[in-house]
């Protein structure tokens, strides 16, 4: 699972452990070195494993860039719920059903006559079936 170099030591001290864990929730900094941190980790142990934390916001302007700056700001309640609710790791190339809600709600509602398709020459047909092309 995870290459010998020393840059990852830490993680071949926990193979053992981490090899049996369903679930690896991954809450590094929100800056561009901890998400490139995150990235290289979700390579490493798997990314259909691995979730993400988002950060909330800590005031109106800034979001906390750790879970230290959400217990400081928001408290330990706070920084529980977080990690509670973790997002799946994103997958190129996956997709959830809510990428698609207004395509299938625009095709069910016939809203975008685009996608309707070409008629049948039967009208009492077409109510039913159309030819897409």
């Amino acid at each position: 699972m995870l290459s010998q170099d020393t840059k990852f030591q830490y993680l071949w001290n926990c193979n053992e452990y981490l090899e049996k864990a369903s679930r690896i929730i991954l809450a590094t900094d929100s800056d561009s070195s901890g998400q490139a941190v995150a990235e290289v980790l979700a390579r490493r142990l798997g990314k259909e494993r691995c979730w993400r934390v988002k950060w909330p916001k800590k005031n109106d302007a800034e979001l906390c860039k750790d879970a230290n700056e959400v217990l400081m700001y928001l408290g330990p309640d706070s920084l529980r719920k977080v990690v509670e609710n973790a997002e799946l790791y994103p997958i190129k190339g996956l997709f959830k059903f809510r990428d698609f809600v207004h395509e299938i709600d625009e095709y069910y509602y016939q809203s975008n006559r685009e996608h309707l398709g070409v008629s049948t020459g039967w009208r009492a047909l077409d109510g039913l079936y159309n030819v897409r092309i």
